[in-house]
């Protein structure tokens, strides 16, 4: 059932992010902010970790090895997953198509990769709360 999928609100952030140096700088800076954030590195756990987690939002990045992050959202969408989800990328990527792409899969929002990790922060603050 697409319940299974959302937990009660504001519940935690789950982060999904192959990159363990770019985790930890995220938890700090979430912890700092008083924000539960669950963190995955590797993708072939992201779906069992947003059933186990039940996230209120969810950032993903879009490069992970071999599959993309916009492959794990049209997954979570299609069972039912209904909160928001934004899609993080290295500057370089952003181009209208990848843009439009994000979105058509679920995307809420696509954004570069902050070089300020607290705008990010503040910007999911004003998500959940």
């Amino acid at each position: 059932s697409s319940a299974a999928l959302v937990g009660p609100s504001p519940g935690p952030v789950l982060l999904m992010e192959d990159n363990s140096d770019i985790v930890s700088i995220y938890e700090l800076f979430f912890k700092e902010a008083g924000i539960v954030l669950t963190s995955i590195t590797d993708p072939s756990l992201f779906f069992e970790s947003v059933q186990a987690v039940k996230p209120h939002l969810i950032i993903i990045d879009y490069h992970l090895g071999e599959t993309t992050g916009i492959d794990l959202v049209k997954s979570i969408r299609k069972h039912g997953f209904n909160r928001k989800v934004i899609m993080l990328t290295a500057t370089s990527d952003i181009d209208d198509e990848l843009q439009q792409e994000a979105l058509a899969a679920g995307c809420n929002r696509f954004m570069p990769k902050p070089a300020d990790v607290k705008s990010l922060v503040t910007f999911v603050k004003s998500e959940i709360d």
